[in-house]
């Protein structure tokens, strides 16, 4: 980890980590990963990475944040929907 940037959204304080790496052809990437914090993180911090070797700009974290909250998320909201339509059907047919 090589820095902290300061977002503000809705009156609300994050840091967002950026995160350095040297990729397979030698090339330096920076980015900043989905995760957010309400403090900023300790700089020098090592974290795993994972990239396509041909696109090392759309890097990731290798946690289960950055990797995979989003799509539970949405599995959950497209689940508790279904559930929803499922019970409100037959109050609509009666």
């Amino acid at each position: 980890m090589v820095d902290n940037v300061e977002k503000t959204a809705e009156s609300r304080r994050r840091w967002v980590p950026v995160i350095a790496f040297t990729d397979t052809e030698g090339y330096r990437v920076e980015f900043a990963p989905r995760a957010r914090s309400g403090r900023p993180l300790p700089l020098g911090r090592t974290v795993r990475v994972i990239y396509l070797r041909d696109s090392p700009c759309d890097a990731r974290m290798n946690s289960w944040g950055d990797l995979w909250l989003g799509i539970t998320l949405l599995a959950v909201f497209l689940t508790g929907n279904g559930w929803a339509l499922i019970g409100l059907g037959p109050q609509v047919m009666a």
